[in-house]
Formats: structure tokens, sequence, C-alpha cells
């Protein structure tokens, strides 16, 4: 996690601990800023669940926003994760 302060950055902290505390999902198994293969090498998705212990087989893929975001970002943020996922 990079900048605290960041309203994007507070989303995906607390999404992280939720995986974790809440839902019980092993946290060896969840990456956070991962590169995304076959995409620009700035692409990366935000949070990537694994459904093994070496990360090779991605499960979930989460993009996270500020919260309140527009129509048209939450949007944008749809073709984010599909892109990430595919």
């Amino acid at each position: 996690m990079e900048n605290y302060e960041d309203p994007e950055e507070k989303v995906r902290a607390e999404f992280f601990a939720e995986l974790i505390y809440k839902y019980e999902y092993p946290a060896n198994r969840i990456k956070v800023e991962v590169i995304v293969p076959d995409r620009l090498p700035t692409d990366r998705a935000d949070i990537v669940i694994f459904s093994d212990d070496d990360c090779k087989r991605p499960y979930a893929i989460v993009e996270c926003k500020k919260e309140g975001v527009t129509d048209a970002e939450f949007n944008q943020a749809i073709d984010q994760g599909v892109g990430n996922a595919t």
C-alpha cells in the first residue's frame, strides 16, 4: 500500500483488511499493484486474490476507486477491471 492519504489507497487498504479479517482469506494469497500480463507496462491490478499459495492462479481481480465516484468513473473502473482480468 502506497499512500494512505490518497482516497483510493484508503479504499484498497480497507478492502485488503476486510478480505483477511472478515472473510478470513489467507494474506499470502492476496497481492496488490500486480503487473497485468499482456497490458501496458504501467497497467497494474489494485488487488489480485489467488486460489493457490504460489500465487499462480488468479481467483479474482479487484479495481479500487475512491468513495463517491461519478457514474463515468464507475464505468471506467468496470472497464479497467475487465481489461485486467482478460
